[in-house]
């Protein structure tokens, strides 16, 4: 039995894992500066979320108990980076963050905001983004529809505790042994 259930695991919902704040943010030297005093390093677990590779998951795992998801979430697991909304490239993403944080670090230089006001925007901007990833507030229907015939006719994998718990404690195995992009 635990061997099937690990094998219908990994079939089923091989993922990735993605960063919030895409690295390139921290090769510049001025953003670099303002995320470490926010706390947000490349490497941080909380920079790094666990990304389902294939549609067929992303919306089981969206169909799933409320329960469920909450502990996937928790746990730093995402639907899809951009999954049912228009797909943004990692160049544009990062381009958008680094918009975003630049415009309040000049604020901050000149006087606008605080420092203390300045991480909590960092910091809020990091929650949003990952938040988004994680796809919180995507609907199921619009993911079914982008798939082939609507997805009518699409098996969907069995998504309950059992296959969170399992997923759960895989990434977790993979970031102990230092594994940065690549899941199951």
């Amino acid at each position: 039995m635990a061997k099937h259930f690990c094998t219908h695991v990994e079939r089923d919902f091989a993922f990735d894992f993605v960063p919030v704040f895409p690295e390139d943010l921290f090769e510049d030297p001025e953003i670099c500066v303002v995320l470490a005093e926010a706390g947000i390093t490349p490497d941080a677990r909380g920079n790094r979320l666990a990304v389902l590779r294939t549609p067929q998951a992303r919306i089981a795992f969206l169909e799933a108990e409320d329960r469920v998801k909450e502990a996937m979430w928790n746990a730093g697991w995402a639907v899809s980076a951009g999954a049912g909304e228009a797909a943004e490239s990692e160049a544009a993403r990062s381009s958008r963050l680094r918009d975003r944080i630049v415009e309040k670090a000049a604020s901050m230089r000149e006087g606008r905001i605080s420092p203390q006001v300045m991480r909590l925007c960092v910091l809020q901007l990091h929650r949003f983004e990952a938040e988004r990833l994680q796809g919180r507030r995507l609907d199921p229907g619009a993911l079914r529809e982008a798939l082939p015939g609507g997805g009518d006719e699409v098996h969907l994998p069995e998504f309950g505790m059992w296959e969170a718990q399992a997923l759960i404690q895989a990434a977790d195995r993979l970031r102990a042994n230092g594994a940065t992009t690549r899941g199951v």
